[in-house]
């Protein structure tokens, strides 16, 4: 049982890290001409001393160890995109508009809060035993991987990966990415292939590791097909990434695994784990860093520190630039599906912010995400940050508590997903991340949900019709839920 005094050390760290640079964006304010005045970044250090009270006050909520979303998601979010948020704002100067440090205070204050009213009941420990049916969704995931990608590797003629060991450089590189992403001229198929490789194969992989770490070692007929199962679509997943020379999603393949193996175990997060997680993450980076750059291994390093550190924040920097300056609040076009409510077309934001700043040669596609800060400031300015913010906040909370209920192998894997999806709202809008649907993250939810329901009505229904066929009539026992019936 985890100690009353506990704190999550995690996520105060990276609070602590923000308040000492926001307490010098004061400082640098005050003895200096800014952009921003010193109060706004007042507000900063006041937002960020809410959040302390909250995850101070809501500790169990926040500990990254064993994976808790509101922890993951403070210690990204305060060290990607806060921390250097006085460098990007000094970097730019004027272009920022001046209610953009004000702005991101109030939604920090507003998100805080939410979280603090929605934990007000502490987290139960809830066991729900896995039906006959909690496989169905992974193993049909893995199906429908292993029948499109044949098809998908037809239709790309020239493997982007081929390429790179053969020798490229980064336009040619980048090119054949999207040349490969572009290949399947049905959309459907596209979005199919596209959704199996950023979502729904690492959450199969998830599964299938945890299965494997909760067989034990007596059980070695049953741990082997598990372990060969895993490993394979393990190597699918990869495959789909390693394709399209796709760097990040074999980095957040390893985040899963690890988490739904450590969960299914019963252990908590340690250093160890992380270096040798990080270890294997950015081996195939490097690997692509140096063989599109002249530079060697340490162009490589610099240039995955650069994405890792620097980008993010960068790119949410854009969005505030963009509007209104050159483009008029968008008041909910760039929201997936919003234009169904409202009979408008879609707005592609990430396209535009990238077209407009970063696309460095006309024969290249992109997209530059940002964070739901920048996103809520497109659609609606400061009150759409606080918007967003809010959403965030119910979003994490809904999540957590969700993943309490649903059958344990299912429930490690969702929360690698899960994970995952939290730590890229530092550069990945709440529509495309944890609130995503038609693709997107609530379909697993949505699903697992569906299946367990369906398992606790029917399959207990199918056991007791077995006993009743074998002339025993079902005990109390069985009828109060198979946790329930005694040993004989």
């Amino acid at each position: 049982m985890m100690s009353r005094r506990a704190v999550p050390r995690a996520a105060l760290l990276a609070l602590l890290v923000a308040i000492v640079s926001h307490c010098a964006a004061v400082l640098v304010a005050l003895t200096s001409p800014q952009p921003v005045p010193a109060w706004q970044w007042g507000t900063m250090l006041c937002s960020d001393s809410i959040m302390v009270a909250v995850v101070l006050s809501r500790a169990q909520w926040f500990f990254t160890r064993n994976f808790r979303l509101p922890g993951v998601f403070v210690v990204s979010t305060y060290l990607i995109i806060l921390t250097p948020l006085p460098a990007t704002v000094r970097r730019y100067k004027a272009f920022v508009p001046s209610q953009t440090v004000l702005s991101i205070s109030a939604g920090l204050a507003v998100l805080a809060i939410v979280i603090f009213v929605l934990t007000g009941r502490p987290i139960t420990a809830r066991s729900t035993p896995s039906g006959p049916s909690d496989a169905i969704v992974s193993w049909f995931i893995i199906i429908c991987a292993v029948v499109l990608l044949p098809i998908w590797i037809r239709s790309i003629g020239s493997v982007p990966l081929f390429d790179l060991f053969g020798g490229t450089d980064p336009l040619k590189a980048a090119s054949a990415r999207d040349e490969a992403l572009n290949s399947l001229s049905n959309g459907a198929l596209r979005a199919a292939v596209g959704s199996l490789r950023n979502l729904y194969l690492m959450f199969a992989t998830g599964y299938l590791v945890s299965r494997t770490a909760t067989i034990g070692r007596e059980e070695w007929r049953r741990l082997t097909h598990w372990r060969v199962a895993a490993g394979g679509v393990l190597i699918i997943a990869a495959i789909y990434a390693l394709l399209t020379t796709e760097r990040a999603i074999l980095g957040e393949l390893v985040i899963v695994a690890l988490v739904a193996w450590l969960m299914s175990r019963r252990r908590v997060l340690t250093i160890r784990h992380i270096a040798v997680s990080s270890a294997v993450g950015i081996a195939f980076p490097v690997i692509y860093g140096a063989l599109v750059s002249t530079g060697g291994i340490a162009a490589a390093l610099t240039g995955l520190r650069r994405r890792i550190v620097y980008l993010p924040d960068d790119v949410m920097i854009h969005y505030f630039i963009a509007f209104p300056r050159y483009h008029g609040f968008l008041d909910g076009a760039a929201i997936p599906k919003w234009g169904r409510l409202t009979g408008t077309p879609t707005f592609d934001l990430s396209s535009f912010i990238y077209d407009k700043y970063y696309k460095v040669d006309a024969s290249l596609t992109g997209i530059a995400n940002g964070s739901f800060f920048g996103v809520g400031w497109a659609n609606w300015g400061m009150f759409g940050v606080i918007i967003f913010s809010a959403a965030v906040a119910v979003a994490l909370i809904l999540v957590e508590r969700w993943l309490r209920g649903i059958a344990s192998p299912t429930s490690a894997a969702l929360r690698g997903v899960a994970v995952v999806q939290t730590a890229l709202l530092t550069s990945s809008d709440i529509n495309r991340s944890l609130l995503g649907f038609l693709p997107g993250f609530l379909d697993i939810v949505v699903i697992l949900v569906v299946v367990a329901r369906v398992d606790q009505r029917f399959g207990r229904r199918t056991s007791e019709t077995r006993g009743v066929a074998r002339g025993r009539r079902p005990t109390a026992d069985a009828e109060a839920g198979p946790d329930r019936v005694r040993a004989r």
